[in-house]
């Protein structure tokens, strides 16, 4: 099962508790109210990511990440 299934399920469910809530059930409205809680409570400690740089690419172009070797570890030459 995948993130996303899961989320859909939770999404399915929040819905289902919201609309029994809606219509009367008093445990179907306290599970709508702390699902929709919690969702807020994570979205406000986990803001989405500052976005450092973007660029729209035209057809042909294309980015090329290089990543660096890392240092060697251990002991190092002494410069003289």
């Amino acid at each position: 099962m995948t993130r996303f299934d899961r989320a859909s399920g939770v999404a399915r469910l929040r819905s289902h508790a919201w609309r029994r809530g809606m219509g009367g059930s008093q445990g179907y409205l306290a599970l709508a109210v702390g699902m929709t809680a919690a969702r807020v409570l994570r979205r406000v400690a986990n803001p989405k990511p500052e976005v450092l740089y973007r660029h729209k690419l035209e057809p042909g172009e294309r980015w090329e990440i290089v990543a660096r070797a890392p240092e060697p570890e251990g002991r190092r030459k002494r410069d003289r």
